[in-house]
């Protein structure tokens, strides 16, 4: 393995003992790091549990069906019963919420079809109850442990589980467990993203599993301590109660399905399901070549008027049979926008089950037991206790980097590339809590339900869905705006579409902007919780440009009123009068007065691949439905049109011509073209969209996949030999680089291209003189190259 790929202190280490705890300075128990399983946890456990082991040998193909779909719509019902019974527009509405089925031992057999982040680490409450609790104080037939310690798992405290043994004849037989986001818990801001928080203690009290029911009744001492540090107690009950009621129709479903079939029937489904998962994964790794993939991110304003950047990193190793993911590089925790072990693994993996098990029904085990998250103790990723973690805005940002690294790596595999998908919308923290005194003069408290409308980046082959929810959340959905206003104290102005989806040969989907009053209230207060305002968070993939950012504003004192007296409904906050504030990402809650209007623009998603490569028909398709305007067509896309608005062909490829001219002129790095252009016979090795490797002789080459002019040797990263831009974020587009004010660090914008024909490689976002990130890199070229053309295997 090349050196650039791995630790050398590791080499010939298995992937695992990447995570043994005895390689770092830190007990990973849940405690001040994050709740990792070591080896032998398992028979820690004792004698003082019996779990249910036994299997059939062998089940018939139809059994097997019937039970497998019986047990995926087991998990299903889970999830719409705590929807059904909840009265919470977060669970009704918005289905923030998720289910899952694990084996006796906290094996995934199946998440659910809605907050995927919230499922990924329900294996770990299993486990650490089980390590931890089986002797003392016992796990026993009914029993329902509630949690949310984002430290043993999960990702952040309002995000409440139910922890759910499932018995037969004395033995755990699988577990149940149900998330919800709960409307508040607690903590110094309404909603409970508190944006002020230095430490954990500011923030709603993380709780270790605890028997919220024990032998099947509730204990009303602890029922009442959960509500009582909630703003909004009654919600919070009926929404435990919820939760309940779905481990509790999960576990009579799944014990029907067992007096059916037979427990060693139903087991061996279990483990098929998770045996045939893991399967399918590997069998899509091995499509695809060893190597390293990069990306960088940042994050900003930690604390309420921070004015610093913070550097977000994500690696992503693919050897044999095994993915790995790194966080080398981030910076350390600080302030607010933190997040431990366990949800930096969450929001890694909905990428994973969209693109590599998208056919697997979330059944994750199989591929958990194929991917290691290396861990990094006392990152912005990895926070150490006592941190701040509450707020959720970085969490996003790193499903928007995990998008990122595993859509690079699949541009080297054909086969595997359609499935790949850019950055989508909510690539970082946009939220809102908002709070006061409702119209029916009772306190509310609550989260902005819009930005659940998100928008999929692009994918290889087709654009990117426009509010069509995030990577997370496959059945997203949001409040009709009367339901809202039904609930809430708020009348909406407007919520449309936001035309900020990034420019690609395949574009990024659009998300949303609205704007809202108060109405009907003496109180309305909220507390913007945000990243990505001063810089993009959805970068593209492959030249694609990323999505618009996030955006803040609030109108003081406007004349709205006197607008709906003349009969009018404003569309836009540009058309009234007022004092404009565009807040910073973070704020203490901002009351929001009689004559104010408050706008959230949530971002958009990425594009992928060079925007001068797009169909022409596409972008005509663009103008007419009016997703950019004929300007930006011309600028970007390179496309021209005749005054019927049909394009001229050659004078579009003239226009696209001329813009690739132009980007070598301005590019502030320039090398010189090698003028060696790849024979017809010599046989390529596709590394990124744009990008080949060759081996040849005694050496290895990068070229362009457009041109097939030699770019230079392997042994340094592709960026070195291409013409570079470095320029502010302004150069990115219309809109960007308006609120690089708000920080004090210079981000600045870089662009990678072939210094012979042109075609945009790739593009990142940086610290002024930070080094580049190497974000494509292949074993059999980094090492062909090291070692004389020889590539070496890993």
């Amino acid at each position: 393995m090349s050196e650039q790929l791995m630790d050398p202190a590791r080499e010939g280490a298995s992937p695992w003992e990447l995570v043994d705890e005895r390689h770092y300075g830190h007990k990973f128990d849940g405690l001040d790091f994050s709740y990792i399983p070591q080896s032998g946890w398992r028979e820690r456990v004792g004698d003082t549990v019996d779990l249910h082991t036994e299997a059939a040998e062998d089940i018939d193909l139809v059994t097997y069906q019937v039970v497998r779909h019986g047990l995926w719509n087991i998990n299903e019902e889970h999830g719409t019963t705590v929807r059904k019974v909840s009265g919470s527009p977060i669970a009704h509405y918005a289905n923030d919420l998720q289910p899952a089925l694990l084996t006796e031992d906290g094996e995934y057999v199946y998440g659910g079809p809605f907050i995927q982040v919230m499922s990924a680490t329900a294996d770990l409450y299993v486990r650490w109850v089980l390590e931890n609790y089986a002797e003392d104080p016992g796990i026993e037939d009914g029993d329902v442990f509630l949690a949310d310690d984002p430290w043993v798992a999960g990702y952040h405290q309002q995000d409440h589980f139910v922890i759910h043994p499932v018995f037969w004849e004395g033995k755990i037989f699988s577990w149940v467990v149900g998330t919800l986001h709960h409307g508040d818990s607690g903590g110094t801001m309404p909603g409970s993203f508190c944006v002020d928080a230095k430490t954990v203690f500011f923030e709603p009290l993380p709780m270790p599993p605890f028997k919220i029911v024990e032998r099947g009744k509730v204990r009303p001492d602890l029922e009442r301590l959960f509500v009582r540090r909630s703003r909004v107690p009654d919600m919070v009950r009926l929404d435990l109660k919820s939760q309940l009621a779905g481990v509790h129709v999960a576990k009579e479903r799944i014990l029907k399905l067992i007096r059916r079939y037979g427990p060693d029937v139903v087991k061996a489904s279990m483990r098929k399901i998770v045996d045939q998962a893991e399967d399918a994964f590997v069998e899509k790794l091995q499509q695809i070549p060893d190597g390293r993939w990069a990306t960088r991110n940042y994050t900003e304003c930690a604390l309420v008027g921070d004015r610093n950047a913070y550097r977000m990193s994500l690696q992503l190793q693919k050897r044999g049979d095994y993915l790995i993911f790194s966080s080398d590089g981030t910076e350390p925790a600080y302030g607010s926008h933190n997040m431990t072990y366990s949800a930096w693994k969450c929001f890694i993996m909905p990428a994973l089950n969209c693109t590599l098990a998208n056919d697997q029904l979330y059944a994750m085990g199989g591929m958990l037991r194929r991917v290691v998250f290396k861990p990094n103790p006392g990152a912005l990723v990895n926070a150490l206790h006592p941190s701040a973690v509450g707020t959720a805005v970085a969490h996003n940002t790193v499903t928007s980097q995990a998008a990122s690294v595993v859509s690079r790596m699949l541009c080297a595999s054909e086969t595997l590339k359609p499935n790949l998908n850019a950055a989508g919308g909510v690539s970082c923290g946009c939220w809102e809590g908002v709070g006061g005194v409702n119209q029916w003069g009772a306190p509310f408290a609550t989260m902005s339900l819009d930005v659940m409308a998100g928008a999929l980046g692009a994918m290889y082959g087709q654009d990117g869905g426009s509010t069509s929810g995030g990577l997370w959340n496959p059945t997203s959905s949001i409040p009709n705006i009367e339901a809202t206003e039904q609930t809430y104290p708020q009348l909406f102005l407007y919520r449309r579409e936001n035309l900020g989806g990034g420019a690609g040969h395949y574009r990024g989907g659009d998300a949303i902007v609205e704007a809202w009053i108060r109405h009907d209230s003496e109180a309305i207060s909220t507390s913007p919780t945000g990243s990505g305002v001063a810089q993009p968070t959805s970068l593209g993939v492959a030249g694609g440009l990323p999505g618009n950012s996030t955006r803040f504003r609030h109108l003081l004192g406007s004349n709205v009123h006197e607008v709906f007296e003349r009969g009018e409904m404003p569309d836009d906050i540009e058309q009234l009068d007022g004092e404009m504030y565009l807040t910073e990402p973070k704020e203490e809650p901002r009351e929001i007065g009689p004559d104010d209007v408050w706008e959230l623009k949530i971002p958009s998603g990425s594009g992928f691949g060079d925007p001068l490569e797009r169909d022409p028909a596409a972008v005509a398709r663009d103008v007419e439905n009016e997703r950019c305007t004929a300007d930006f067509a011309r600028e970007v896309y390179g496309v021209l049109f005749d005054g019927e608005g049909a394009v001229e062909e050659q004078a579009t490829a003239d226009q696209r011509e001329a813009v690739r001219a132009r980007r070598l002129e301005r590019c502030t790095t320039r090398p010189e073209a090698s003028g060696r252009v790849l024979g017809a016979d010599e046989e390529t090795v596709q590394m990124a969209e744009y990008v080949v490797g060759v081996l040849s002789g005694d050496s290895a080459e990068y070229a362009c996949g457009r041109c097939r002019q030699v770019l230079g040797d392997a042994d340094v990263l592709y960026k070195e030999h291409s013409a570079i831009l470095e320029a502010g974020l302004d150069a990115i587009g219309p809109g960007f680089g308006d609120n690089v004010d708000s920080i004090d660090d210079e981000l600045v914008w870089r662009e990678f291209y072939c210094p012979g024909c042109g075609v945009r490689f790739e593009a990142e976002l940086a610290r002024k003189g930070e080094e580049f990130v190497r974000d494509y890199e292949l074993v059999e070229l980094t090492d062909g190259a090291r070692n004389g053309g020889a590539s070496s295997s890993s």
